[in-house]
């Protein structure tokens, strides 16, 4: 990921990536630097986009700062009720923020029907093989991101063709995958689940 991401997409990612670790019981990232590790950001990039989002109230946080400047040092808490709402799609409007790229991360696969003033559209996209999983990968995010993913997936196959799948492994893909978005952890899981139980 690169700093010319727009505001709207780093508020996204952010939302994303705290909705993920709260969905999975994990511990979040609290400061902007940790933030900016994550997302490949300049930490002053992400702090802004921090106040925005406490400002709204789609996170939980505070800031801080010292006498005799006018820095503020913000932090995030918690993903609130709002927030949750937001990026699973039943509260937007109103924000700014690029919610596309937090639902949008999947090809479309079958036909689709909208109709009415407000459109929810839902994506489905199945992957049958590693080579499919490793293009939707490619098709969708940066090298970057998904190098260390696509490595362990390679080691899981080798490890599958021993017989010999490693639970660790399993764990590690499943924390790499919830860097992607709730889009790609969601396939995913759903190959791994169909692939490694043969079913």
């Amino acid at each position: 990921m690169s700093s010319d991401l727009s505001n709207e997409d780093v508020r996204a990612k952010i939302l994303q990536e705290l909705y993920v670790r709260r969905q999975a019981g994990q511990e979040i990232p609290v400061q902007p630097h940790q933030y900016a590790a994550l997302l490949g950001l300049p930490e002053d990039k992400v702090a802004f986009n921090i106040q925005y989002l406490i400002g709204v109230g789609l996170v939980k946080g505070g800031s801080s700062g010292s006498l005799g400047t006018t820095k503020r040092w913000y932090y995030v808490t918690d993903l609130t009720a709002r927030g949750i709402d937001a990026v699973e799609g039943r509260s937007r409007s109103g924000f700014a923020v690029n919610f596309n790229i937090i639902n949008v991360n999947a090809p479309v696969s079958g036909g689709q029907i909208a109709s009415g003033g407000s459109v929810v559209q839902n994506q489905t996209i199945t992957v049958n093989s590693l080579k499919e999983l490793e293009d939707y990968l490619d098709a969708k995010f940066p090298a970057n991101q998904t190098a260390g993913i696509k490595d362990e997936l390679r080691q899981l196959e080798k490890e599958k063709n021993q017989d010999i799948i490693r639970p660790s492994r399993l764990t590690k893909i499943k924390e790499l995958a919830a860097a992607l978005g709730p889009p790609a952890v969601q396939i995913i899981i759903d190959f791994l689940r169909k692939y490694y139980s043969g079913s």
